[in-house]
């Protein structure tokens, strides 16, 4: 991202906390059935391992949004972007792995379906990435 703007990182803010109120859905609703199976566990597990870690990336996106385009050079260094990409894709994976385990338990067919789904998803991202920067010349 070379040119980031207010609304892009607070759109990212969101979204960071968006996977936090994710993950904390899932915790309460496991809370209310109960955690009996491995593959809630495994559940239970991801979704505490990714609300954390979406906190962090939603206050990090928060305070560049605080101070304004005085940083938004840091936020477009090296340091910045690899913090933030690292982070989101950990607890991205994470919120991932813990909504394949609920489906998991409710439908081994169907959680194999919602992870080919989303594969298929990411390389049809990165495809449309890939053309998009050619046709640009990037």
């Amino acid at each position: 991202m070379r040119y980031p703007s207010e609304s892009r990182i607070g759109l990212f803010r969101n979204l960071s906390y968006s996977g936090a109120g994710s993950s904390l859905i899932i915790v309460l609703a496991l809370l209310q059935v109960g955690v009996e199976s491995t593959s809630l566990t495994v559940a239970l597990y991801g979704a505490c391992a990714a609300m954390p870690g979406f906190f962090i990336l939603g206050g990090v996106y928060e305070a560049y949004i605080l101070r304004g385009q005085k940083s938004y050079k840091h936020f477009r260094g090296d340091f910045s972007q690899e913090l933030t990409s690292i982070l989101g894709s950990l607890c991205g994976l994470a919120l991932i792995l813990s909504l394949v385990s609920v489906i998991f338990y409710l439908s081994e067919i169907a959680a194999f379906v919602f992870g080919g789904s989303v594969a298929l998803s990411l390389i049809a991202y990165f495809v449309f990435e890939h053309h998009l920067a050619k046709s640009l010349g990037e």
